[in-house]
């Protein structure tokens, strides 16, 4: 029998929220390359739930985030937009932060400190 090697084991999971007309994606655990395709289907999803799409990633609970996930926040990004709609990220901090400074994302990809703020920001009931 093969021991587990629990540092191996990536959790991650999302879950989808609507408030008023503003789709909240609630993300928490690891996206890495591994989880992104899985996110993926569920972005896809909420992009369609409202048009058009205006959507808050809430990333407070997101312990790591590999350059699969920033990919598939900037393409998710670029689609909303071309749809004519607005994302913005919410509970933006630590390691996530440091991330998207480094990488200049920060000025793309704009961030509140709570889902409210965010949620307010595009129009919707806080």
């Amino acid at each position: 029998m093969r021991a587990i090697d629990y540092g191996e084991i990536s959790t991650f999971s999302a879950s989808m929220g609507l408030s008023g007309d503003v789709v909240i994606v609630r993300l928490s655990g690891e996206l890495d390359m591994a989880t992104a395709p899985r996110l993926h289907v569920q972005i896809a999803e909420a992009t369609r739930l409202i048009s058009p799409p205006r959507l808050v990633i809430d990333v407070q609970y997101l312990d790591f985030c590999d350059s699969s996930g920033l990919n598939l926040m900037v393409k998710t990004l670029h689609r909303v937009q071309r749809e004519g709609g607005r994302l913005v990220l919410s509970g933006v901090g630590g390691r996530f932060a440091r991330l998207l400074q480094v990488t200049r994302l920060d000025q793309t990809l704009h961030s509140y400190s709570t889902v409210e703020t965010a949620v307010a920001e595009l129009g919707g009931t806080g």
